[in-house]
């Protein structure tokens, strides 16, 4: 712009240049540069050149529309590419579309092109851009992306039923073979089942006590082909017989306080019954013994393994006990009659290596002799594949927490046809359901919080299923067992 030739009266006393968004302040007609009078009056609110005051923004109004035509068409240069005569109102335009020197990114700037250059080499550029001549394919990784999860699940969905498929047709072969049908205290449940939120009381209630109509802290629990409830009764130092539909149970071990007698027992955590010799068999935690006791109406029982921390046992097809050991971090396998365990899971001290186990409380085999361990002060259930020299995160390890991501303090744990994982979050205050290889679970009982109502649970601990596939628990908090009804199931 030529300084010289543009009229004194369209420039701004503040600036010294030619007037941008020229202001009037209307009360004395002087004019300013819109930006300049702003920031004058800021600091002193008086007209820069009589004085008149006072003065506030909202006394600024537009400058006459013949100054700003005439301010329009003044002809200013560029300095970036030196085209001359540019009118004044179309600069900025100029910048921004049509300047050749002006830098610029690459269209493609948005996939990720790091070039930068002036507008006239863009255009060659761009014809050479690896970026924009992926963009067609790019835009469609987006659809390409989510058909791929599409077609992820389907085969995951397969999966599972060409597992569960293979896995009936070892059932079959087993009971062709007289060999294990279904392992103790599962079912057989379909990949897509429900259970009923609100759980139906069986035994005991929300108060705690030693009467034959309750119980205190009960854990492992074990149901019979008649239908008849074995629950070991934790604080109250007894196993209790409990008939379904009945109000009351029956003491069938121990109830003679807590001690060391063969007529007591002290803090028992689980119970199962040996159907062929007619018997329970006990893990006797602080007694550090595993008992047997006679179920036709005996009084004592006898110690068949001693010298263990036990918290939790279960029995295969050919009468090996599984039991857990939660001061030696393992689970080992006893032949009745042993006296030594075999390990099959932890053994190599308390830890959270894969090789390791830290208090483990709950165990369940299948009929591949794979071992499920609910590693409690690891936040997980482990697999171990019979003769593995470490175990699979199958549930939980991402430490505490009560995302679905997380199994807090597991408890009892069982696993169905399919290899999913049903586990006792008791912390967490319900039980999850993991499907084989999922890195979260699904709440299937106590969804809502910790409680006493129907629909809740307090830190449960023992789980089973009956033949129908409903699911039962110790609710440890709460002194009750209770009932959740499958809504649909394998057929």
């Amino acid at each position: 712009m030529d300084e010289d030739s543009i009229d004194a009266e369209v420039k701004c006393s503040i600036c010294t240049e030619a007037f941008i968004d020229p202001v009037v302040i209307s009360s004395c007609k002087h004019i300013f540069c819109r930006s300049g009078i702003e920031t004058v009056l800021q600091d002193k609110p008086v007209c820069p050149l009589c004085r008149h005051e006072p003065i506030t923004l909202n006394e600024l109004q537009l400058a006459d529309h013949t100054m700003v035509d005439y301010l329009n068409q003044l002809l200013v240069k560029c300095d970036t590419c030196d085209e001359k005569n540019i009118q004044r109102n179309l600069f900025d335009e100029h910048i921004k579309k049509l300047c050749p020197k002006v830098q610029m990114t690459c269209s493609a700037a948005d996939l990720k092109c790091g070039w930068t250059g002036l507008r006239d080499q863009l255009d060659e550029h761009v014809v050479h851009c690896t970026f924009e001549l992926m963009r067609p394919i790019l835009g469609q990784l987006p659809v390409m992306t989510e058909e791929m999860k599409r077609i992820q699940n389907d085969n995951q969905e397969l999966q599972l039923q060409v597992n569960g498929l293979v896995h009936r047709c070892k059932q079959l072969e087993r009971k062709i073979n007289g060999s294990c049908m279904i392992p103790l205290r599962a079912a057989e449940i379909d990949i897509n089942a429900k259970w009923t939120i609100n759980g139906l009381t069986l035994a005991g209630s929300n108060e705690g006590g030693n009467r034959f109509n309750q119980l205190c802290h009960p854990q492992g629990l074990y149901l019979n082909d008649e239908q008849t409830l074995y629950i070991a009764d934790f604080f109250n130092h007894r196993i209790i017989e409990w008939k379904l539909g009945e109000t009351n149970g029956k003491v069938v071990a121990g109830g003679n306080g807590p001690g060391n007698n063969n007529n007591q027992l002290n803090y028992p955590t689980d119970v199962i019954v040996d159907k062929e010799n007619d018997c329970l068999i006990i893990c006797d935690r602080e007694n550090r013994r595993v008992v047997r006791w006679s179920l036709q109406d005996s009084a004592s029982g006898e110690t068949i393994i001693s010298n263990i921390s036990c918290n939790c046992l279960t029995i295969d097809d050919n009468k090996f006990l599984y039991i857990t050991d939660i001061d030696n971090h393992e689970v080992r396998r006893w032949r009745l009659g042993d006296t030594q365990g075999v390990v099959v899971a932890g053994g190599n001290g308390q830890g959270d290596r894969v090789d390791q186990l830290n208090y483990p409380t709950f165990v369940f085999v299948d009929c591949d002799n794979s071992v499920y361990v609910s590693d409690y002060s690891n936040h997980r259930v482990m697999q171990w594949t019979e003769n593995a020299k470490e175990g699979i995160v199958v549930a939980g390890g991402q430490g505490e927490g009560n995302s679905l991501r997380h199994s807090y303090y597991p408890g009892g744990v069982i696993v169905d046809q399919w290899g999913t994982v049903y586990v006792a979050d008791s912390e967490s205050h319900r039980v999850m359901r993991w499907q084989k290889g999922a890195t979260e679970g699904k709440i299937i009982a106590g969804e809502n919080g910790r409680g006493i109502q129907s629909n809740q649970l307090n830190r449960p601990s023992g789980l089973l299923f009956d033949k129908h596939g409903n699911l039962f628990v110790s609710d440890y908090g709460n002194n009750r067992i209770q009932k959740f009804e499958i809504l649909t199931k394998y057929s």
